[in-house]
C-alpha cells in the first residue's frame, strides 16, 4: 500500500536553472568582491605612479633586493641558493625571511623579470593585501557569519592600524593571510557534525604555506592559536553533538 501511494505521489524533484546557480554563485562571492573592491581604493595611495609611494624601512632596504635578485637568478636559469651581495655570501633557503618559495613571490619571481620595476612593486604589494582581505572574509564566512558581516570584519582585519602601519614587512602578512585560510577550514572542521578530514588536510596545506611566508614569529602565534581554537571545537563537538 505504502509503494503504491509512494508510486501516486512521487517526491518532488528540485531543479536548479543555471540562472538560480549563476544567482548562488553571485551571492557567494559578493563579500569576496566587495572587499577586493575596497581594499584596492583603500591602499591606491601605495600604488600611485612615481617611485616612493610604498613605505620606507625594511620593505625597500630588505624585501625587494630579496625579490629582484630571485627574480634575476631564476630567469638567468640559475637556482638562487646564495648570495655574495650580503656580508661574505648569504644563503638563501636557510634564511627563511626570503621566503622565496611562498606561492606569491614564486609567481612573481617566475613571470616578473625585474622586479625592482616600480609597476611591478606595486603589483606585488597589493596583490599581497588583496589576498589578505578575501583570507579575512573566507575566515569570518567559514565561522558562519553573515556576508554583509564578513565584510565588515574583513574591513577592521584589513585596514586597522596594524595592517597599514606593517606594509613594509609584508611577510607578516603573508602569514597572516594563509593562517586566516588555515582557520577557516579548521572551524569549518569543527561545525561539521561529521569529521571531514579533508578540510583538516586542507587547513595544514595553509599552514605550511605560511610557513613559507617568511616571519616564523608570527607563524608561531598562529600556530599555537589555531591549536587553541582546534582543541575547543573538538570539546564542544564531543559535549554538545
Amino acid at each position: 500500500m505504502k509503494n503504491s501511494e509512494a508510486l501516486k505521489h512521487p517526491p518532488a524533484v528540485v531543479v536548479r536553472l543555471p540562472a538560480d546557480i549563476a544567482k548562488g554563485w553571485l551571492a557567494n562571492c559578493f563579500p569576496y568582491i566587495i572587499i577586493t573592491v575596497f581594499t584596492v581604493l583603500f591602499y591606491f595611495p601605495l600604488v600611485l605612479p612615481g617611485m616612493g609611494n610604498q613605505p620606507e624601512g625594511d620593505f625597500y632596504r630588505y624585501f625587494v633586493p630579496f625579490r629582484v635578485y630571485t627574480s634575476l637568478q631564476l630567469h638567468a636559469g640559475d637556482i638562487p641558493f646564495r648570495t655574495n651581495a650580503l656580508f661574505g655570501g648569504y644563503p638563501i633557503f636557510q634564511d627563511p625571511q626570503f621566503a622565496l618559495l611562498y606561492p606569491v613571490n614564486l609567481l612573481f619571481a617566475l613571470l616578473v623579470p625585474d622586479m625592482g620595476n616600480e609597476t611591478a612593486i606595486d603589483a606585488y604589494m597589493l596583490a599581497n593585501l588583496v589576498i589578505l582581505s578575501l583570507a579575512a572574509v573566507f575566515f569570518i564566512r567559514c565561522a558562519g557569519i553573515s556576508r554583509l558581516g564578513a565584510i565588515a570584519g574583513a574591513c577592521i582585519i584589513s585596514f586597522n592600524g596594524f595592517t597599514p602601519t606593517h606594509t613594509d614587512y609584508i611577510i607578516m602578512l603573508q602569514v597572516q593571510a594563509m593562517s586566516l585560510i588555515a582557520a577557516g577550514f579548521m572551524m569549518l572542521y569543527g561545525r561539521g557534525g561529521a569529521a571531514d578530514y579533508r578540510l583538516a588536510l586542507a587547513a595544514g596545506v595553509a599552514l605550511a604555506l605560511g610557513n613559507l611566508g617568511g616571519h616564523p614569529q608570527t607563524m608561531v602565534y598562529y600556530h599555537y592559536s589555531i591549536a587553541t581554537g582546534v582543541v575547543f571545537l573538538s570539546i564542544w563537538r564531543f559535549r554538545y553533538q
